[in-house]
């Protein structure tokens, strides 16, 4: 069983197939379209192993080069900023992560302190980084595999953009504001544990973005990259909101989802809020 959604099909096969249909095919097979090609998410597995089984691995040495050169073109001046490896030229921002950044700055006299996870060679951080200038101090420090964030030490960390090799010893350095989830939460066997050591640490936020959520309970795919960014097969799973939001509602507010105009349907985020003063 296949859908094909390039855009305007998905939308008229909303409008058309009754809501039990809908989830179910897309436990069965999901394909969306994202930039000039396809992500194809193959489902659903019966659970993580299968699903790891089934995606046939990919050259972790040639995604890691590709994001490296992408890094260092940014950090050269070359491109504003990077995504997935993909270079981009001009300005654009995650207006839902940066407004809860800059919410939590604000009740911090002008500081903000972020633990990006996931965070590659601090893609984010470059993305918004004229925005931070005027804050007061910024500490960006990504949490990634020890390959990166070797690679970041030695060639991206600055005043500002630190690299750690887990999260325990990045708090150990000082207090964190935020903890960034963004795109990642999807390719980890054990996400929700993950999450619970981020609340042990009691930061004053914690913000997932870009994350996909099953229509009900978990789902476990293989997403199949486009070759124009990196020919790659991951085991992708779709996250419980259900669970994430226990995990978190029992010490943050949750705040509405959100969404970026550049995910497929089924992809949203969610800001968790410590302290009663941040909510409105």
């Amino acid at each position: 069983m296949c859908l094909s959604n390039k855009g305007f099909v998905k939308s008229i096969l909303r409008e058309i197939v009754p809501p039990c249909v809908w989830r179910f095919a897309q436990g069965m097979y999901l394909t969306v379209a994202k930039r000039a090609g396809s992500v194809l998410w193959e489902g659903g597995y019966p659970d993580w192993r299968s699903a790891i089984a089934a995606s046939g691995g990919y050259d972790q040495g040639a995604i890691f080069l590709r994001a490296r050169e992408a890094a260092r073109a940014v950090r050269d001046g070359k491109a504003l900023w990077d995504r997935d490896s993909v270079l981009f030229y001009h300005e654009e921002y995650n207006f839902p992560v940066l407004s809860a950044l800059m919410s939590v700055a604000a009740c911090d006299e002008g500081y903000l302190r972020v633990l990006d996870f996931g965070g590659a060679f601090g893609s984010a951080y470059w993305q918004h980084r004229r925005l931070f200038k005027g804050l007061r101090g910024v500490s960006w420090n990504v949490v990634d595999m020890p390959h990166v964030v070797s690679c970041g030490k030695d060639e991206f960390a600055t005043n500002e953009l630190l690299f750690w090799y887990d999260m325990q010893s990045c708090f150990d350095s000082g207090p964190v504001d935020v903890v960034l989830f963004s795109s990642v939460l999807q390719y980890l066997e054990w996400p929700y544990a993950l999450l619970e050591q981020a609340v042990a640490f009691n930061p004053s936020a914690i913000i997932i973005d870009r994350t996909p959520f099953a229509a009900k309970g978990e789902l476990f795919t293989v997403q199949n990259v486009p070759s124009e960014i990196y020919a790659a097969r991951y085991a992708c799973r779709w996250l419980d909101r259900g669970r994430v939001c226990s995990v978190l509602g029992r010490s943050y507010s949750i705040l509405p989802q959100h969404s970026t105009h550049i995910d497929p349907p089924g992809f949203c985020g969610f800001v968790a809020i410590r302290d009663e003063r941040y909510v409105a």
